[in-house]
């Protein structure tokens, strides 16, 4: 099948987001990235979940037990 993506779309295997991903950045990377961002990731995860609960309920206790 022939689609729209150009003249080579029909002779190249289409890979998603996650195996282009992987394709350039190998387990060591990533560890290293997840480590280094680990205070960002945490933070941004509470605020993610902790906000809609208080927008339901101002007093709203949220905790969190993060692996690692």
């Amino acid at each position: 099948m022939i689609g729209n993506d150009g003249v080579l779309s029909a002779f190249t295997g289409q890979s998603g987001e996650a195996e282009q991903f992987s394709a350039i950045i190998d387990g060591e990377l990533e560890k290293k990235h997840l480590a280094a961002d680990q205070l960002a990731l945490r933070d941004l995860t509470e605020h993610c979940f902790t906000e809609p609960a208080r927008s339901i309920d101002p007093d709203a206790v949220v905790n969190f037990d993060f692996a690692g």
